[in-house]
């Protein structure tokens, strides 16, 4: 479980740059997003990379009861540095593990 995770929903460069923060949790082929504002979650389809503004956030596309939806997240730690700072490129990692 991750705590301090930024979302979107699409790709885009606004301020600020998330639409929800909360925790993340990624097991098996599926993952869980619970915000302040919203949840999401379902099966892991793929993984990228994606540049939005300065900061590459990972780009997962998702089963969610039958209709394939994309979700964008980034490591929000450190007033959201800490995607900078190699952040970005674990969660990436740990998404990339349990669509594997």
């Amino acid at each position: 479980m991750r705590d301090n995770v930024w979302y979107r929903s699409a790709a885009a460069v606004n301020v600020p740059a998330w639409e929800d923060r909360g925790s993340l949790s990624i097991q098996r082929g599926t993952f869980q997003f619970t915000g302040k504002s919203r949840a999401v979650g379902g099966s892991i389809i793929s993984v990228g990379r994606t540049q939005m503004g300065t900061n590459r956030w990972v780009h997962v596309r998702y089963d969610d009861q039958g209709q394939a939806r994309d979700a964008y997240f980034k490591d929000g730690g450190a007033l959201g540095w800490a995607g900078v700072l190699g952040g970005n490129k674990r969660l990436a990692a740990e998404f990339g593990a349990a669509a594997a």
